[in-house]
This record gives structure tokens, C-alpha cells and sequence, in this order.
């Protein structure tokens, strides 16, 4: 065998290359989402300008969207990562019925 020769690899060899890049991706993938839905969470509940209640209340009745889908990212996040560790908001919050939210009192931290 010549060292100009290209190596192809073996079938185990490949597929052991293919799970790895599967799950580098995968990994990376996870977390993307992680972070992502951490930085629209820190957009709604951390802004410098605007309130909680401002930024919800440009939602209309759209609001409660926004909160099933940070719960759906972070029931996703979760079930792959039974360590990873659900961002709680700092204050309560009421879903109404039409759709809108109305944030309340800050939460007590023990």
C-alpha cells in the first residue's frame, strides 16, 4: 500500500464518523435552542426600556402564545436534558381568557 493511497475506511469506521457528526450536530443543536429561548426570555422579563407589561401588553391577545411556547422550548429542553434547569419568571402572572397577560407581584425567592 502505497502512502498516496487514500484509506476509505471501514463500514464500522464510517458509521462510527457518522454517529459522531450526528451527535456533535446534535449537541450543538441543543444548545442553539438552550440559548436562544434564553435570550427571548431575557428580552421579555430584563429589558432596560420597556416593562414586562409593556412589551406583553404589544402582544394583545397574542400574549399567551408567547408563554406556551417558552413552556413547549423548555418542556423540549427537559426531556433531553433531565439536569437542564427551567427559567422561572421573576414575577406572577395571570393568563387571561382573551388571550392577554397581566404580570403581578415579584416572587418571593427563598
Amino acid at each position: 500500500m502505497s502512502i498516496l493511497d487514500k484509506h476509505e475506511g471501514t463500514k464500522a469506521e464510517k458509521a462510527f464518523e457518522h454517529r459522531k457528526k450526528i451527535t456533535d450536530i446534535s449537541k450543538k443543536l441543543y444548545r442553539k435552542n438552550e440559548n436562544l429561548h434564553r435570550q427571548l426570555f431575557n428580552m421579555v422579563w430584563e429589558s432596560d426600556e420597556l416593562t414586562p407589561q409593556e412589551i406583553l401588553d404589544e402582544y394583545g391577545t397574542d400574549a399567551k402564545d408567547l408563554f406556551i411556547f417558552s413552556g413547549q422550548i423548555q418542556g423540549m429542553l427537559l426531556a433531553i436534558n433531565p439536569n437542564y434547569i427551567a427559567l422561572d419568571t421573576p414575577n406572577e402572572y395571570v393568563i387571561n381568557l382573551d388571550g392577554t397577560i397581566t404580570i403581578g407581584d415579584p416572587r418571593d425567592i427563598e
